[in-house]
């Protein structure tokens, strides 16, 4: 009788056996199919996040040192900034400052119910002006997307980009204009005139943490060119500071080399503020998130092999010795070992086969399931080591502080024909291993050695 034979007549005979390898190598299967499209997601969000990662220096505060008037002015001199950005490493840059503003024509979105509202601070905004506005780190870490019209860039003369809430709240589209006051706190000049700035674009965006003040609240959050928020800060032309400026590098550029030269070479920043970024500071914590989950599949794919392949050994221990008389059997009528553990591995081959095309179909809800808490648990160790890192101190609510805790949101898990292929490979794999190990001992005997431990 051949080898598939007796595997058939066995899988039949013994259902209940056959049933419970079934429901192992099911769970087994979708375990390992789980893990691997979850680690090729991953795998495909970092190559997306490198793809989009040019060569760029930041130069941002030293988080270590208070800078500016605490409500996000900063110190950077526009002479500075262009003297870097006309070095010639230098293939682009763009720059940020932030004001204060009462809106003239629209109303902003309020508060929810329970958060504190200001009186006198009601109608402001936040107001960050930009060269481009696509260099933001609110829109790199995908706290914020662009959902109509265009980006501010270098060029742009009072054009702003507005949140979808409050286009919603006013019925604003692109075109319309809003009218800016100047800055409530810090501006010190006569000119008392409004400011028009034209929507070009809308955004979405959520903050984790509920905001206090409206100026704070997202959906209020307004972008502009640099003019647009030099003249309602009050800066006189070529006067004003910046609190951020990032530098596009070519990409024969050195970049340590490029760092060190500017701060030896430029002595109007002042570097006990300041300090340069490889990468942007406000975006560590997701470059970050990608690596940690990077390692958590790496961990998890190790570990779920290594149990399969305990669980079936003790399991086909149990089996292969429970069928002590059959193999002397088979043994003394001329039937090999090797025919015997063919056999053996025929009837774990096809349950396994039939368990993992079934585990094929609940392996992406599983897997995404997965992929889900394992973004979860991510975001949770950032916020605790964030937390840790401001020594007690709270976080803000706005959305420049919210960065810090932006990691990667999604991973959207599919099941390529290649996790298919890999999956039946390692099951092969960890059942030939498995049997080999549970049957070792009892195929170092001879026929007439098993015979007499039966009878």
């Amino acid at each position: 009788m051949l080898a598939v034979t007796r595997a058939l007549i066995y899988m039949i005979r013994q259902w209940k056996k056959t049933a419970l390898m079934f429901g192992i190598f099911f769970v087994i299967g979708t375990a390992i199919l789980s893990v691997l499209a979850v680690s090729k997601s991953v795998e495909s969000s970092a190559k997306l996040a490198n793809q989009n990662k040019e060569k760029t220096v930041t130069l941002a505060t030293n988080q270590s040192v208070l800078v500016g008037d605490a409500y996000g002015s900063g110190e950077i001199p526009k002479k500075a900034i262009e003297e870097i950005g006309k070095r010639k490493e230098v293939e682009s840059y763009s720059a940020r400052l932030s004001a204060f503003s009462k809106l003239e024509n629209v109303k902003t979105v309020p508060l929810n119910s329970g958060e504190f509202a200001d009186v006198e601070r009601s109608n402001a905004t936040t107001v960050t002006g930009h060269h481009d506005s696509q260099t933001d780190p609110r829109f790199v870490s995908g706290l914020l997307q662009l959902v109509s019209g265009r980006h501010i860039q270098k060029g742009d003369k009072n054009k702003i980009l507005v949140h979808e809430d409050l286009a919603q709240h006013n019925h604003l589209k692109i075109g319309d204009t809003i009218e800016f006051s100047r800055d409530p706190m810090r501006y010190r000049g006569s000119d008392t005139s409004k400011i028009t700035g034209e929507i070009v674009g809308i955004f979405k965006g959520k903050t984790t943490r509920p905001p206090e003040y409206e100026e704070e609240s997202i959906s209020n959050t307004i972008m502009s060119d640099i003019g647009l928020a030099q003249k309602v800060f009050g800066y006189q032309e070529n006067n004003e500071l910046y609190t951020e400026a990032v530098f596009k590098l070519k990409n024969s550029a050195d970049t340590q080399q490029f760092m060190d030269t500017v701060r030896r070479e430029n002595t109007s920043i002042s570097w006990q503020k300041y300090k340069f970024y490889e990468t942007n500071p406000a975006l560590a914590n997701y470059s970050r998130s990608i690596k940690t989950m990077q390692s958590m599949t790496s961990t998890m794919f190790v570990v779920t092999v290594l149990a399969s392949v305990i669980i079936l050994t003790i399991i086909l221990f149990f089996n292969v010795n429970g069928r002590m008389r059959e193999i002397g059997i088979l043994l003394s009528v001329g039937k090999s070992k090797v025919n015997i553990l063919t056999q053996y591995f025929l009837e774990n081959g096809i349950i396994a086969t039939i368990a993992f095309i079934i585990s094929c179909f609940i392996g992406t809800s599983v897997g995404q399931a997965l992929g889900n808490h394992l973004i979860q648990q991510v975001a949770r160790s950032v916020q605790r080591d964030v937390q840790n890192q401001l020594g007690g101190f709270s976080l803000g609510a706005d959305s420049d502080s919210d960065v810090l805790l932006q990691i990667v949101k999604n991973v959207t898990v599919t099941i390529q024909r290649t996790d298919i292929v890999q999956l039946f490979s390692i099951g092969a794999v960890c059942i030939v291993i498995a049997l080999l190990i549970a049957s070792v001992r009892i195929f170092q005997l001879k026929p007439k050695e098993i015979l007499n431990k039966i009878f």
